[in-house]
């Protein structure tokens, strides 16, 4: 038991780098453009943006990589690419420099993601596979709640590079950590010899299972409106209900909510499975949405009573709390044999959809909250249906 919640820990801290590399600067962005003469600071949003491209790109490589020559080397190779990234944007005079940093880190940050799923199949499957995801993902979504404060306290007292340099001692220690605590978990007789054949065949067949192709359609939908959430979170709290300073205590109290409902879903899926879970969860969400859509548009109200719009986030993000871990596992269940490159093709599809929906929700927003959470309905009802029609259909077939 002590092993497992080591191993939960490291992973947990793995995944979270990236998060951390992204919301720690969010502070930082104001001043790093007046350091670096930037003329246009609508620019200075690439230091975020450039960071989820390397992510992207990332997630192809390492994948692969990872069940061809095992586990823990694609992780140290990705943990150094991190490290340099750190690195050139610490030094970085001009945004050009700092944006290839930040790309650098994205694409070494991919590898944690995605070997770490990798690493939770090989040892775990089944309903103990979910309850170990739902762990790692409760310390996962926490980071959003404490890495900006990290990120202004640095800024209080020290140069706005020292949160770099913060990323780069957390970085170094995760790896020697990793390093020396976490053993291969890839076995000689089960890599496979990379080739574009292997990597063709592996991919058609992440595509072609039934079960995996819903979890990642259906995830995509879940986390596309959580990602519009994320994109028009602080124009709704500030702009709309002008809370002010107040709005990291909102942000950070409804990622707690998802922190608690992931921890509490790694509690009841040892007793009820995940598929019971997935579906009371999208059964809430959906309902909620729907219901809470055809108050606004019924009575026209554009931005609700705040007390309101928090309960329904408390019903919403209570149920994607019990979703991240559930979904993620079922889309790897059957494809344990390649979980390197599953672990790619699922994160790569996952970001891809969710990013592009989530900015075209982010987008209908302006001074109103209808076609926020008529973004919201649609995606839970779509992802609803689709569930309850993949297991009808036996189509989604694991407990």
């Amino acid at each position: 038991m002590r092993a497992k919640k080591e191993f939960v820990v490291l992973m947990a801290m793995m995944t979270s780098l990236m998060a951390l590399a992204i919301d720690a600067m969010l502070p930082a962005l104001t001043q790093i453009g007046e350091d670096l003469n930037v003329k246009d600071m609508t620019n200075i949003q690439y230091i975020i943006t450039v960071l989820f491209l390397g992510f992207g790109i990332g997630q192809v490589f390492f994948g692969p990589a990872s069940d061809s020559v095992g586990r823990k080397k694609p992780i140290l190779w990705g943990g150094v690419i991190f490290l340099i990234g750190c690195f050139i944007s610490f030094g970085a005079q001009n945004l050009e420099i700092m944006i290839l940093g930040r790309f650098l880190q994205g694409f070494g940050a991919a590898s944690f993601r995605t070997i770490s799923l990798a690493l939770i199949r090989d040892k775990y499957e089944g309903r103990v596979m979910a309850e170990t995801m739902s762990l790692v993902m409760t310390v996962f979504i926490l980071v959003p709640v404490f890495a900006p404060a990290l990120g202004q306290l640095i800024l209080a007292f020290f140069h706005w590079r020292m949160i770099y340099l913060s990323f780069f001692i957390l970085c170094l220690v995760v790896l020697v950590w990793f390093y020396f605590r976490q053993e291969e978990t890839l076995k000689n007789s089960a890599r496979k010899k990379f080739s574009t054949k292997y990597l063709i065949k592996s991919t058609f067949e992440v595509l072609t299972n039934s079960t995996s192709a819903f979890a990642i359609l259906i995830s995509s939908l879940v986390f596309g409106g959580f990602i519009s959430y994320l994109s028009t979170s602080q124009q709704i709290f500030q702009n709309l209900y002008h809370v002010g300073e107040k709005f990291p205590l909102y942000f950070g109290a409804l990622a707690i909510i998802i922190g608690l409902s992931s921890f509490t879903n790694s509690k009841l899926v040892l007793k009820f499975g995940m598929t019971s879970l997935i579906q009371y969860a999208l059964v809430a969400m959906s309902f909620s949405s729907f219901v809470f859509y055809l108050y606004l548009r019924f009575f026209h109200i554009d931005v609700p009573p705040l007390f309101l719009l928090i309960c329904f986030f408390i019903i919403f993000f209570g149920s994607v709390g019990l979703l991240f871990g559930n979904l993620n596992t079922l889309a790897l269940a059957q494809l344990g044999h390649i979980a390197g490159i599953a672990s790619s093709v699922v994160g790569s599809l996952q970001s891809l959809i969710s990013v592009t929906i989530g900015i075209f929700i982010a987008k209908s927003f302006s001074t109103s909250l209808i076609p926020v959470i008529m973004g919201f309905s649609v995606l839970s009802l779509s992802s609803c249906f689709l569930f309850m029609f993949g297991v009808k259909k036996k189509l989604i077939s694991y407990s």
